[in-house]
């Protein structure tokens, strides 16, 4: 199949990136955003893995999650420090190396340099709703294009990135440092978040309501009502 390849519009890129961070800024968020720093050797962790399904451009999806990971990993956050995706993955550009990879826009399955990073944030996202920490945006994708055999996270678990205008970003609530460290396989990808004192990890529930046009999923964390999430039915 061919799908379009979207090439983003440097002038219209640059005035929202400019405008994230003014308001980055005026919120106070900009001091608090995690840097790379020293990576200590934390003996406490806890695991989510995730299959990397079929899919077009497969191979150029795995290498723009390596290197998306490899930049992840060097981010160290410390207690009521924030974890930017954008931040810690930087542009996903043809000059910074990344390939091109199916990407989910508009509605529209298309063809875009860093396609396929949708799944890092998501399960990163997974990853924090289970350990507890607070989430200070995410948002989900508008439509749902999978059959039930072809998902890879339940539905309501996902957590599109766009740069520039959608990022995903959590706030360190414990008061421990913490880092994420990702791996990817050919078939498999595994986020775990390292601490150097145990974590409280709970599995997250996904209570789904399917209508006509369109599907909610209710997100909760020990009962506790954390997000809802709507999607139109192709």
């Amino acid at each position: 199949m061919n799908y379009k390849t979207l090439i983003p519009k440097p002038l219209k890129l640059l005035v929202r990136f400019s405008q994230r961070q003014l308001r980055d800024y005026s919120s106070g968020h900009a001091r608090l955003i995690a840097k790379p720093g020293a990576m200590p050797e934390f003996n406490q962790r806890v695991t989510v893995q995730q299959p990397i399904m079929p899919s077009a451009f497969f191979e150029n999806k795995v290498f723009n999650m390596q290197k998306a990971g490899d930049r992840i990993n060097q981010i160290l956050i410390m207690p009521d420090q924030i974890f930017s995706f954008w931040a810690a993955v930087g542009y996903p550009g043809r000059l910074q190396g990344y390939k091109i990879g199916r990407n989910l826009v508009g509605g529209k399955i298309q063809g875009a340099y860093g396609g396929g990073l949708c799944q890092v944030s998501s399960i990163i996202y997974y990853l924090a709703l289970g350990a507890g920490l607070e989430i200070l945006e995410r948002h989900h994708h508008s439509v749902d294009i999978y059959k039930e055999n072809e998902r890879f996270t339940p539905l309501g678990a996902d957590a599109t990135v766009v740069y520039g205008y959608k990022d995903f970003r959590f706030r360190n609530s414990t008061a421990q440092p913490l880092c994420i460290v990702l791996e990817v396989d050919s078939n498999q990808i595994s986020a775990s978040l390292h601490s150097p004192f145990p974590l409280i990890y709970v599995e997250p529930e996904f209570e789904r309501a399917d209508a006509a046009t369109h599907r909610t999923v209710q997100t909760k964390v020990l009962g506790r009502l954390v997000a809802t999430s709507t999607y139109q039915v192709p």
